[in-house]
């Protein structure tokens, strides 16, 4: 069987791509499957063994389609028959088809190799599997790295939410412990000065009532008393704020501890593998909950009715806990 000429064929020249917009590009699939059909045929390893009728079937079609394929290189030249040519394509390839059809199929069914190339792609295919899994698995795995930072980085977030929160109320219970000091020692100043300077009037011709009333009217105690009182309400005041920022400072510091904590608690109750790790860890959650939002008696407020005494649950928790 002479193959010669059929080797010798440009599949590419075919599609014409010199003729640039009115190239056959578009029939490129009709003839990639005219080349698949004689590629098979002629790659059967016991080609010489089928029939003489089989041999010239097969010699008949490559001669035409040698002889078609040259048409098409040298006769394919006005650009106005270009839906004619690849008309001509597509019947040749139904002609090709029609014609091998019967030998295609005896050597689909025949073929000696064919359980081999069964098996080979079955492997191939459980390979492509068996990667396409262990590449899904570590995507999922790469997903839950990317959940866990993320919920990490937010958590971390809010931390240093808090962190900075507390720093603002140490600077500003800074400053109003010395606005504090300043106000205790200018009023200690003022209450020295002002007494050394009261001299009571005492006069027989008036009452002590009215000597009580000159007095205060002659050496303006009332002023300096009124004085005296916005020192000690400054005094007051400060006091109150540094108490009140400080008390904020703990209970931001506190928030941030246990939020930058939280992950290492959780992963200890995985660690010590316990039996009732989700009970656990849902009450450990819940402490860590009470301990970010819940106000705490931080000893700057006592007795405030917004900072209760902290009561821990935990242990009652861990008792209603199934054994």
């Amino acid at each position: 069987m002479n193959t010669e000429e059929y080797k010798k064929i440009d599949w590419n020249k075919l599609l014409r791509k010199d003729l640039g917009e009115y190239s056959l590009e578009v029939a490129k699939p009709n003839l990639d499957r005219i080349k698949s059909i004689f590629d098979e045929i002629l790659n059967y390893p016991n080609l010489d063994q089928l029939s003489d009728n089989f041999k010239n079937q097969i010699q008949s079609q490559l001669n035409s389609l040698v002889q078609f394929a040259n048409q098409i290189v040298n006769n394919f030249q006005n650009t106005s028959e270009r839906q004619t040519w690849i008309n001509n394509i597509k019947n040749k390839e139904f002609e090709v088809y029609q014609n091998l059809s019967n030998i295609y199929g005896y050597i689909k069914d025949f073929d000696p190799a064919r359980d081999e190339r069964l098996k080979d792609v079955i492997k191939k295919s459980e390979e492509r599997i068996k990667k396409l899994n262990e590449d899904l698995s570590k995507t999922e795995a790469l997903l839950q790295q990317a959940q866990k930072k993320a919920v990490q980085s937010e958590v971390m977030e809010y931390g240093n939410f808090f962190g900075n929160e507390a720093v603002k109320n140490e600077r500003t219970a800074k400053i109003n412990r010395w606005l504090m000091f300043g106000s205790v020692a200018l009023t200690a100043v003022l209450s020295v000065i002002f007494l050394q300077n009261i001299k009571f009037v005492s006069s027989e011709e008036m009452t002590f009532f009215e000597n009580v009333l000159q007095t205060i009217n002659a050496q303006n105690i009332l002023i300096k008393f009124v004085l005296l009182s916005l020192g000690g309400f400054l005094i007051a005041h400060f006091s109150k704020v540094h108490s009140t920022e400080k008390n904020l400072y703990n209970l931001n510091i506190q928030r941030q501890n246990a939020l930058n904590s939280h992950k290492q608690i959780l992963d200890s109750v995985v660690a010590t593998e316990s039996e009732n790790e989700k009970e656990v860890r849902n009450a450990i959650l819940l402490e860590l909950t009470k301990a970010i939002f819940a106000n705490h008696e931080t000893g700057y407020l006592k007795g405030s009715k917004d900072n209760p005494g902290p009561a821990s649950q935990i242990v009652e928790i861990t008792k209603t806990l199934p054994k």
